[in-house]
């Protein structure tokens, strides 16, 4: 659980929450998918039903998680400097410049561009973009080609889901780790 203490900032917070619903309600949804695709492949709306519940809540998870850093760097940021001084100067930086700028510029560390943290907030940003901005592709000509496509597609939305929990937590547990006793959990927490 995120927690945020002495700033009025409902949102991180929120959407930490949301995010480990739905990152939780994906892992069983996709176990079930597993289950029902072993026993018997052919009972398709099962199958569908299922299917489209993982991928709601994986789709969930990636959105929610990508909200949830965007916020709390913003209340990161503003908690060190003023509101208008994160809107004029900060704001406007992708998710990732933010997460490598705002902890230089607070604790005089930079976030460690080589760990899994890093390499997770990349792949989370890319996952979130290909949400908010997915295309379409022609449709295949053949069912060889569809079943192709599509377990593609699933091979990709199941890196992206994993991930997408696994940026969140890291990234905000590198954070932490860059902070000096003094700064650490100054006014926020995560349990």
């Amino acid at each position: 659980m995120l927690r945020i203490f002495g700033r009025f900032a409902p949102y991180a917070p929120l959407y930490f929450d949301i995010c480990e619903c739905s990152y939780q309600e994906y892992r069983k949804s996709k176990a079930e998918l597993i289950k029902k695709k072993n026993k018997s492949p052919k009972q398709w709306d099962d199958l569908i039903i299922v299917g489209q519940a993982a991928l709601r809540s994986g789709t969930t998870t990636v959105v929610f998680a990508a909200l949830c850093l965007e916020a709390f760097i913003y209340d990161y940021a503003a908690t060190y400097f003023s509101n208008s001084y994160v809107d004029n100067y900060l704001d406007k930086l992708s998710l990732v410049a933010k997460w490598v700028v705002i902890p230089k510029l607070v604790l005089g560390k930079e976030f460690p561009r080589d760990s899994r943290a890093f390499e997770c907030l990349v792949k989370l940003k890319k996952a979130r973009d290909a949400l908010v901005h997915a295309k379409s592709k022609q449709e295949p000509s053949s069912d060889e080609e569809r079943a192709k496509m599509l377990d593609e597609l699933e091979q990709k939305e199941t890196e992206n889901f994993e991930n997408a929990y696994t940026a969140l937590t890291e990234v905000l547990v590198q954070l932490y780790n860059l902070e000096d006793n003094e700064q650490r959990n100054k006014w926020w927490s995560l349990s």
